[in-house]
């Protein structure tokens, strides 16, 4: 029946949903997807105690949140639901709802479902939450968007693309001295930039060079200009940092480039880099020292520490692990004793050496298994588009050798959202007249009541511990002493429950 209903209605939907001269809240739900993935990169306030991540989750959630309450205000309006059938959807519910279950089982359950500074937003369960409507309005609006699939998804590649690329260069800017946030007042060091950490930064161009590579990298007149721009800086970056853990990741999907393509055209550029990297790693150049840089160093558990911390937790916490951003927990109980010997002693740690073992100690095999399958799902897709596997492959290797954060976690969100864009066909787009069925529309109108309150219940808590944290700021940065006591007052009042 659903099949019916797709010969009926779906060319209809594409033209009467879409048209400019009717309300169409489907588009401006596109247009936040567009800003989305434009801004995650680069996005930071200066106003909260962390500027970056905790801006980051605020605005991955409000956007999602106002793009599915466009989504499902279109549904209601039109009286049609279009849905696309996917094993991404079941592979997306099945890892919320692992995430939901293990935080409900948190040793520490407002940090799980909020994070912490400190401890880290990317794992939260609000994240996670956040992650997957991006998901799932992504997916549903754009696979019925009336265009071609092809077409949107190289729009947004370009546009996730140039948003990476502002980030280098103003990362790679504020390493060589040009003091872009220090005349914004914003003074944290030279290893300042707006995705996370240099390594972080050093993710992010591993993946912009495997993107510049690619068949689909800055398609059209407007972007084509910046590929070769891409290519060199991202290159840049690596040479300069020359951490193999970088050179891996973006080896691997150079690697996997190739083998989607076998031309001997496309073997000049991919071999050349590779050969470049394996000569950087074991020769161990040093070009920051010839070019007089002094990179900051990133200090974590090393991989042996982590995985014994890891299998500690799993014998006594097997299944649900301590909770999404509890990492320091395990690491104050499980921590090497070798440690105390060094001038690491009393340095808490919120993350382990990689994504990998983080995701195991927080999570446990419940959301480990789950966040598995969802790779998998992906890998899946991706043998069917060789073109974003290899990208996709760039953020499961970092997620195996590096931490991530929003950033790093929403690029692979995006991705995911891609390889099930690209890999549905016209049979699974389903339209379901919900105006033909009572029941149908009753459930509709029932799921779009509960998700409004959750909604503004989750708008709620989100927006009382960003105007608290935005007071405790104030009361730091206050040198009259009854007024930093009033604003310290009125950030407690607000948000209890934050260390």
């Amino acid at each position: 029946m659903g099949m019916n209903f797709l010969g009926e209605y779906k060319a209809d939907l594409a033209v009467k949903d879409f048209s400019n001269g009717d309300l169409n809240l489907l588009r401006y739900a596109r247009w936040l997807i567009y800003a989305l993935v434009l801004l995650v990169p680069l996005f930071f306030l200066p106003w909260t105690s962390d500027i970056f991540e905790f801006n980051k989750q605020f605005l991955v959630f409000v956007v999602s949140i106002v793009a599915l309450i466009f989504y499902l205000a279109q549904i209601v309006r039109t009286g049609r639901l279009g849905i696309t059938r996917s094993p991404f959807n079941f592979a997306v519910l099945l890892f919320l709802a692992a995430v939901l279950v293990v935080s409900i089982f948190s040793d520490f359950k407002y940090q799980s479902v909020f994070g912490g500074f400190g401890s880290g937003f990317y794992q939260s369960l609000v994240s996670s939450v956040s992650f997957a409507v991006f998901f799932f309005v992504a997916f549903n609006i754009f696979s019925f968007s009336g265009g071609s699939a092809k077409e949107e998804k190289n729009r947004l590649l370009n546009i996730f693309g140039l948003s990476v690329f502002i980030s280098l260069i103003i990362g790679i800017l504020e390493l060589f001295g040009v003091p872009l946030f220090r005349t914004l007042g914003i003074s944290l060091g030279r290893a300042i930039n707006t995705v996370g950490s240099m390594n972080s930064l050093g993710v992010m161009a591993a993946l912009l060079l495997v993107f510049s590579l690619s068949r689909v990298s800055f398609t059209g007149r407007i972007f084509g200009f910046l590929r070769l721009s891409a290519l060199f800086l991202s290159l840049f970056i690596l040479l300069l940092f020359n951490w193999w853990v970088l050179w891996v990741m973006a080896i691997s999907g150079l690697v996997l480039s190739l083998m989607a393509d076998w031309k001997i055209s496309n073997y000049f550029w991919h071999s050349t880099i590779i050969v470049l990297g394996v000569v950087f790693i074991l020769l161990n150049l040093n070009l920051a020292g010839v070019l007089g840089v002094s990179l900051p160093i990133e200090i974590a558990p090393s991989f042996s520490a982590s995985f014994e911390m890891t299998k500690s937790i799993l014998m006594k916490d097997t299944f649900f692990g301590v909770g999404p951003e509890n990492f320091q927990l395990a690491y104050d109980l499980y921590r090497p004793q070798s440690i105390n010997d060094t001038i690491f002693w009393n340095i808490r740690f919120s993350e382990a050496a990689s994504e990998m073992f983080t995701t195991a100690v927080s999570l446990g095999v419940v959301g480990l298994a789950a966040f598995l399958f969802l790779v998998w799902t992906g890998l899946r897709a991706g043998l069917k588009d060789r073109v974003l596997l290899p990208l996709f492959v760039v953020l499961v290797t970092a997620w195996v050798l590096y931490p991530f954060n929003i950033a790093i976690g929403f690029a692979f969100w995006f991705l995911l959202f891609l390889l099930a864009l690209s890999s549905s066909r016209n049979e699974d787009y389903l339209v379901i007249d919900l105006e033909k069925s009572p029941r149908h529309s009753l459930a509709t109108s029932i799921s779009f009541v509960g998700i409004m309150i959750l909604a503004v219940i989750g708008f709620y808590f989100m927006t009382i511990r960003y105007v608290g944290d935005i007071k405790f700021v104030q009361a730091v940065n206050e040198s009259e002493p009854e007024r930093q006591t009033e604003l310290l007052i009125k950030s407690v009042n607000l948000v209890r429950s934050e260390d």
